[in-house]
């Protein structure tokens, strides 16, 4: 079985490979994400993109309340923790760990979630943010591997306009991967991709504390797991 790291770094190699269309890159999207005028909407595609999030992780089902991030400090590092729901685990918890130094969006979205209280942190529909980020992602395409629908139709590798979506995958690709050096068990914990692949890389006894993490919001815990990769973002990345 191909690792999830594997994986990602077949892609990687992939992407460089294609250039007939507009691949966007880490540049392209904080560029874009901080021309927007409105504010609710420029700091819910900054949330997505830095939790490497899906967008009902933002403003749907599994969105979070203002009062769900934490100002804490981790081995002399002030940063800002967010317990993401992830959605396709059913909610489970996972810990998206930021230094405030490193990344002038952390500290933006800290000073956002203070602001909102303890309302909804992204007061929108789904759609409302989805066609808000077709029309600042225009002219920028991302590219789909060959998969099967539920009735096995073979759907071929494909081309597919820049969306919401789309954020989470140069997130952990060009982003975590590629700069900060995330390795596949950083991904996965980060991402909240599949329990499987973590817990193979782990000893039983750490596979049962991980799910115990998943199903609590307690900070010394979610930080706990979240030390595994944080020190990585420590790290200045120009975006100029």
């Amino acid at each position: 079985m191909i690792s999830l790291l594997s994986k990602m770094q077949k892609e990687c190699s992939e992407l460089r490979k294609m250039e007939t269309y507009n691949l966007p890159d880490v540049k392209d999207i904080r560029v874009r994400v901080d021309a927007i005028e409105v504010l609710k909407y420029r700091n819910a595609l900054r949330y997505q993109y830095l939790i490497c999030g899906r967008v009902s992780e933002v403003c749907g089902k599994y969105g979070p309340m203002g009062t769900d991030a934490s100002i804490i400090e981790v081995d002399g590092e002030e940063a800002i923790l967010f317990p993401v729901k992830t959605a396709k685990r059913g909610g489970k918890i996972r810990p998206i760990l930021l230094p405030l130094q490193y990344d002038p969006w952390a500290r933006a979205l800290a000073g956002w979630f203070e602001h909102k209280g303890e309302g909804r942190a992204f007061p929108m529909c789904m759609r409302s943010l989805q066609r808000f980020a077709s029309g600042v992602f225009e002219g920028l395409s991302y590219p789909i591997e060959k998969y099967y629908k539920p009735n096995k139709v073979e759907v071929p590798a494909h081309w597919k306009d820049m969306c919401t979506h789309a954020l989470r995958h140069i997130r952990a690709l060009q982003d975590l991967m590629c700069f900060y050096g995330f390795d596949g068990l950083d991904l996965a914990i980060y991402g909240g991709w599949s329990s499987q692949f973590v817990e193979s890389q782990l000893p039983k006894i750490a596979s049962r504390y991980l799910h115990l993490i998943g199903n609590d919001t307690n900070k010394k815990l979610l930080t706990s797991l979240a030390k595994k990769y944080f020190p990585k973002l420590c790290k200045v990345q120009n975006w100029s």
